[in-house]
């Protein structure tokens, strides 16, 4: 998971959208989570941790590859200077590729 805290907004809906695809990611329930944190980015596109969470669940299937890479590249953008920055680019480089 990503290191980073999340920023906190204030939101209940979210906090608690949040809160359930984080349940649904701690029992690798996958539909779940990506369920709940689709939800989370519909109201606030803000948080990292979910982007890089979606992105390591789309990262293993070939019909998701796009959304991973996607995912996280707004990791990237909304931490530039990310812990694990390195290795996301290598990510994202090797998912367009098609590896």
């Amino acid at each position: 998971p990503c290191p980073l805290p999340r920023p906190e907004n204030g939101n209940q809906l979210v906090d608690a959208t949040l809160a359930l695809g984080r349940a649904a990611k701690l029992v690798r329930d996958d539909p779940e989570m990506e369920r709940w944190y689709a939800e989370v980015l519909a109201r606030n596109d803000q948080l990292p941790e979910v982007h890089y969470d979606l992105g390591l669940v789309y990262h293993g299937r070939e019909d998701k590859a796009k959304d991973a890479a996607k995912h996280y590249r707004r990791v990237l953008e909304l931490v530039p200077e990310h812990p694990r920055k390195r290795v996301i680019e290598e990510w994202i480089a090797s998912l367009e590729k098609g590896n």
